[in-house]
């Protein structure tokens, strides 16, 4: 009998110290699959270059979180997140946007207190959710309803070349929130982010270089400000001596033109290697009705320098300076379970100047590469974890624009293809979102 409660005694204190260890793990996530018909059409260099119409099921946007918190005492507390991305459709297990990869969401590791705020080391959203998803939160519904704000800033294809992401998921972030402080009856709070996301080193040319030069780095501020039924919020961005990698010869703003019939064609020569400097403009404001009505406007200005380039084959250097706007008008109606929401943007050419040596690339035209969105959606919410929904969204692009819809929610499962500038996508889908 001794002999039993001894081992008893001594399994206890081994499951002890394990059980303790995750009392204060919380599981969380987010299940969204969806049904959809997709398709672009109207390519302007050709049906052969159209994307007919085709249903699948996609993930928009599943995750699963591990986090944490300890009480570390006088108002400090640690805190931990890690996400991945999972798909419950099976289309992929792993892909370049992170499903199935553990880590490969928001995850960090940082303290906090209500006295100066958190501070954060790991790998974060930067910038380019600012004004889409809440400034501390996650996303609603998925790629098409932050759809319903984030083609404020419209996501280009392959044939918008010029038009580089600003900000994404980056690696070795080191992020600062400040404290919320009282303004005017209302809250005001910064956000704060330094990132290495890429810790090559480059040469003045962007060719890669193990004996330092140039060294890319990302910054990030992004106040907002909530009083009442306003809300208002800001984000800078800038992508410093980050190389461009190369850019193949394409019809789309960068290195392609227009012929004498106005038709889109490509240079005849890529971009093999430059420096580029980026930088992100956001700002919107929405105000909150008590009837359920929300309406809101986003304005998203953004600016592309690329210096040091050098062409493919020894076709001579290249330099360009290229800059878009875009405007958004969100708007959303709620009541009882039920959500209705709408938004029309709409993105201006491209304009700026390109230099090079080469005569050939010299003449710009930033004519044809506009587009504009629109998306109407119903949600209903069956409780408050679990809701079905119905979208429709289109870009219409002009003849030298090819964007496309939000990372794999994309036409051909990624960016629109440089040969279907023109296309235009568009989307009907429905689905169930869930959250645990």
């Amino acid at each position: 009998m001794k002999i039993k409660l001894i081992a008893v005694a001594v399994a206890g204190a081994l499951v002890a110290p394990l059980a303790v260890a995750q009392s204060n793990v919380t599981i969380s996530g987010r299940l969204n699959a969806t049904f959809e018909s997709i398709k672009a059409t109207g390519a302007t260099l050709g049906g052969a270059n159209n994307f007919t119409s085709r249903n699948r099921i996609v993930d928009n946007s599943s995750e699963i979180r591990f986090s944490g918190r300890e009480d570390l005492g006088g108002g400090l507390n640690a805190w931990f997140t890690i996400g991945a991305g999972i798909d419950p459709s099976g289309g992929s297990n792993t892909d370049i946007y992170s499903r199935g990869l553990f880590g490969s969401r928001n995850s960090g590791v940082g303290l906090d207190s209500k006295a100066w705020g958190s501070i954060m080391f790991g790998k974060w959203d930067v910038h380019y959710e600012a004004g889409y998803v809440p400034a501390l939160g996650h996303i609603d519904f998925g790629y098409i309803d932050q759809g319903l704000a984030t083609f404020a800033s419209l996501v280009y294809g392959a044939g918008q070349a010029g038009v580089a992401g600003q900000g994404g998921r980056l690696n070795n972030v080191v992020r600062y929130v400040t404290p919320q402080w009282n303004l005017g009856g209302g809250h005001f709070q910064t956000i704060v982010a330094y990132a290495r996301n890429d810790e090559s080193t480059y040469n003045n040319t962007g060719v890669a270089a193990s004996n330092g030069g140039n060294k890319p780095s990302q910054w990030q501020i992004a106040p907002h400000y909530h009083y009442g039924p306003l809300s208002l919020f800001y984000s800078y961005y800038r992508d410093t001596d980050g190389a461009t990698g190369a850019v193949a010869a394409n019809p789309g703003a960068l290195l392609g033109t227009v012929n004498a019939a106005g038709t889109p064609v490509a240079l005849g020569v890529g971009l093999a290697s430059a420096l580029r400097d980026l930088r992100g403009d956001r700002a919107g404001a929405s105000w909150k009705f008590d009837n359920g009505l929300k309406v809101g406007l986003v304005w998203d200005r953004y600016r592309n320098n690329i210096d040091n380039g050098t062409l493919a084959a020894g076709a001579g250097t290249f330099s360009a300076n290229l800059k878009r706007t875009v405007w958004a008008l969100p708007i959303s109606y709620v009541t009882g379970p039920h959500k209705i929401n709408f938004v029309y943007a709409k993105a201006s050419n491209l304009s700026g100047s390109r230099s090079s040596s080469n005569a050939g690339v010299t003449a710009y035209s930033g004519s044809g590469t506009g587009a504009s969105y629109w998306t109407i959606g119903y949600r209903y919410a069956l409780s408050k974890r679990t809701s079905v929904y119905a979208d429709y969204a289109r870009i219409s692009n002009q003849k030298r624009a090819g964007y496309d819809f939000f990372a794999y929610a994309g036409i051909n499962g990624s960016a629109l293809p440089a040969n279907s500038i023109g296309a235009d996508p568009q989307t009907m889908q429905v689905g169930i979102y869930h959250t645990f």
